[in-house]
């Protein structure tokens, strides 16, 4: 859980298991949003070993505020996963 008020600056997925599905699915991480975190990413970008940054990005613009405690919230999107495994690394400060 993100504690309430907390300022997610940064972040990084790490796909340890690569993303599987029978169609074209899509990923998306959130906290306050659906998307806030990673947009929606195809599973062709989550494959072995991958390391995608997230949306903030150590910028004021793209830091994600906390209203409440959160956890995060994965999206999948366009047909379901059959298989896969991803790290989420999120750097955040308790105001």
């Amino acid at each position: 859980m993100i504690p309430a008020n907390a300022l997610v600056v940064r972040g990084m997925v790490h796909v340890d298991t690569a993303v599987l599905s029978g169609g074209s699915a899509t990923v998306a991480l959130g906290l306050e949003t659906a998307t806030d975190i990673l947009a929606a990413t195809a599973k062709a970008s989550l494959t072995l070993a991958a390391k995608l940054d997230t949306v903030p990005v150590g910028t004021a613009a793209t830091a994600v505020k906390t209203t409440a405690a959160r956890g995060l919230t994965v999206t999948v999107g366009t047909a379901a996963l059959t298989a896969g495994k991803i790290t989420v690394f999120l750097e955040y400060y308790t105001l």
